[in-house]
């Protein structure tokens, strides 16, 4: 019962660690799902090197195009990793803000999702990288700098889980060995929650 009240209290030392853990997980997630869409201008890059969205910037379709791919690969990249973590989310939010604009006059529907995103980046910007993180590990000055052995397992679990995800998403695999992997996705998040949790 006590760990319960101290759960929904948000006592210090569970929302130490808890939110930390939270927010690993949304900057994994935020990052993960920009990466197609990065990737995506990567593949079909002739087809946008000829007319970027009309040039939104209007610094040419090439540098738009550039910047695009840099906002949508690189930065994802170092928001998973939580380098950089609140420069990466304002290139990010900066991106989906000019998506936005691009997108104002269209149906609610097609300018949803860049909203949906905008959202997500401003909220890793009011929010930092958190505890797990490259940034707290290099520029943290009080408190301790080196995860428990807990932690780093709990992390270790969270990486592999997304891996396995980004396999699912790159759709590699298909049919039953989908609904398959995804047990130990699950799995992974579950133990790496109760690793923290429990420790």
């Amino acid at each position: 019962m006590r760990d319960i009240l101290n759960y929904c209290l948000s006592r210090e030392r569970e929302y130490d660690c808890y939110s930390s853990y939270l927010i690993l997980l949304f900057r994994c997630f935020s990052g993960l799902m920009m990466i197609p869409y990065g990737y995506g201008k990567i593949v079909d890059y002739d087809r946008y090197a000829a007319d970027f969205f009309g040039d939104p910037l209007g610094i040419g379709d090439l540098p738009s195009l550039w910047l695009t791919i840099f906002a949508q690969v690189v930065c994802p990249v170092t928001l998973i990793l939580g380098f950089q973590m609140r420069i990466s989310a304002g290139i990010l939010a900066f991106n989906m803000l000019v998506a936005v604009k691009y997108h104002f006059s269209d149906p609610f529907s097609i300018k949803a999702l860049p909203m949906l995103f905008l959202g997500m980046y401003v909220i890793l910007i009011l929010w930092g990288a958190g505890r797990y993180s490259m940034d707290f590990c290099f520029y943290s000055s009080g408190g301790r700098r080196f995860l428990s052995r807990s932690e780093r397992w709990s992390i270790c679990c969270v990486a592999v889980a997304f891996v396995i995800l980004c396999v699912l998403f790159a759709n590699i695999v298909s049919g039953w060995i989908v609904a398959v992997l995804l047990i130990p996705v699950m799995v992974l998040f579950i133990s790496s929650y109760y690793i923290l949790r429990y420790e």
